[in-house]
């Protein structure tokens, strides 16, 4: 059993900051293209929709108009780039609303997209840590299992998505919730390979069959398409989603197309020091686009969230 740790018993406890690649954010601080505006904005106890809808009501836009790289927590301090199609310029002291503030802006020529940021650097207070966790302090370059974590899905969500797909062919939803009942979908079926993985006794090891990226094996992301998986592999993946055929089916019915995601990631750039006095720990890595923080925390604590 993990030691508890309380995690986000203030926003300032968790604190995210995109960053984009070098040659990305030379292009977004030079370009001579001026159809997206892009911010980075820093947000406090806001979601990423949240912000959306300030910026859609303040530029007189669509949201679905507007680019992001990935949804941030809400209760945390976090940075975050957006962009919008406007030729309208913002001044830096602007307030969108109280708890959001835009720190750089600039242009380029196309909608800033999902997951292409270069990484996400976290900046994390775990409290009420009764003792020295010292694998945590250990965990420079050690791999986990690349969980999508709670932020993705909860038992609520899921249901919403399991009866969408049950009855999809009667309701009528807008494109976003159809988006995003097939991202809960995918997001749950590839964890059910990892926790058979798990399992059957192949944590952070490498299966015969197993196809890599980088040099780190993946798995499906369900979809159009045969796995390209092979051996071992792809007979753990059969028996994982077997109890889900009419999921898969339906996911391959709504044209969305396979992809992979890596089995393994591991942090870089770690630090973390314990506070002995205080009981805690600060902790501080980066972490690859749709790796999750708590996961990785996850293999060394017993979460709990105050909030």
């Amino acid at each position: 059993m993990q030691p508890p740790a309380v995690i986000k018993t203030t926003p300032e406890d968790w604190r995210v900051i995109e960053e984009l690649h070098p040659d990305q954010l030379a292009n977004i601080r030079t370009s001579k293209e001026r159809e997206h505006l892009y911010l980075l904005i820093e947000k406090e106890n806001f979601n990423t929709l949240e912000v959306f809808g300030f910026l859609a009501e303040f530029f007189k836009q669509q949201k679905i108009s507007i680019g992001y790289c990935g949804r941030k927590d809400k209760r945390a301090v976090t940075e975050q780039w957006f962009s919008v199609p406007t030729a309208r310029e913002i001044n830096l002291d602007e307030v969108l609303a109280p708890g959001i503030r835009i720190i750089e802006r600039g242009r380029f020529k196309k909608k800033l997209r999902i997951g292409e940021h270069a990484y996400n650097r976290f900046e994390i207070l775990l409290r009420e840590v009764k003792a020295k966790p010292s694998k945590l302090l250990q965990a420079q370059h050690k791999t986990f299992l690349n969980f999508y974590g709670p932020q993705r899905y909860n038992e609520r969500s899921l249901a919403a998505a399991f009866d969408w797909i049950k009855y999809r062919r009667r309701k009528n939803i807008p494109q976003r919730f159809k988006s995003w009942n097939l991202s809960v979908l995918r997001s749950f079926l590839f964890n059910k390979i990892l926790e058979k993985r798990r399992d059957a006794g192949f944590e952070e090891r490498y299966i015969e069959g197993d196809q890599c990226i980088d040099s780190v094996p993946t798995a499906p992301l369900w979809g159009r398409g045969r796995s390209s998986s092979k051996g071992k592999a792809l007979e753990l993946e059969r028996e994982a989603l077997a109890p889900f055929k009419d999921v898969c089916e339906a996911l391959e019915y709504a044209g969305v197309q396979q992809g992979r995601r890596k089995i393994f990631e591991k942090p870089y750039s770690f630090s973390a020091h314990y506070d002995v006095a205080c009981c805690t720990v600060d902790a501080r890595f980066c972490l690859a686009p749709g790796t999750y923080a708590t996961v990785f925390l996850g293999k060394y604590f017993d979460l709990r969230e105050t909030s």
